[in-house]
């Protein structure tokens, strides 16, 4: 069975090089799938783009040391665990009061998704000691998982950013 023709132009990411420029973007094929042409885009030198990378692998070093204590520190004081708590499942609540919305696309889904996911792991820390929270954290090793629970929240915010400034 032939597929049929596409009813929206398809949009593809891309990274190309062109002598010493980099050009990182968009590029947008038209119904027939010959003609393609940029939609959106950055160029820069490839001294500039190494030049990005590593200031990009400063920030996620320097990031991991930071966050690892923070969650130490946290877990440590029973006061502040309270009311992180407290403020994620209070945040949870407000996104899915404001925002409760199961159809319309992907986009609606996930961000009401996110508002739940906010007021379970509120609600649920909320239920628990300090003593167990940081049985619990020690159990999912963030120290040693730190950029697996990164990449999760990186690939969920480049996804809303992406998603949000194409709707």
């Amino acid at each position: 069975m032939a597929q049929s023709a596409p009813t929206h132009p398809v949009n593809r990411f891309y990274v190309t090089t062109e002598g010493s420029m980099v050009r990182i973007g968009f590029m947008e094929q038209s119904f027939d799938g010959v003609e393609q042409w940029p939609v959106s885009g950055v160029v820069m030198s490839a001294e500039t783009a190494a030049q990005l990378r590593d200031v990009l692998d400063r920030v996620v070093v320097r990031r991991y040391a930071t966050d690892v204590a923070t969650v130490k520190a946290i877990v440590a004081n029973p006061p502040f665990l309270l009311f992180a708590e407290a403020i994620s499942l209070a945040c949870g609540l407000a996104m899915i009061v404001g925002h409760n919305i199961w159809s319309g696309g992907a986009l609606p889904v996930v961000v009401t998704l996110v508002g739940w996911l906010m007021v379970i792991r509120g609600a649920s820390l909320l239920a628990l000691s300090p003593a167990a929270t940081t049985r619990l954290v020690e159990a999912m090793r963030y120290e040693q998982l730190f950029y697996f629970y990164m990449a999760g929240t990186l690939v969920l915010g480049l996804y809303l950013t992406w998603a949000g400034f194409r709707a």
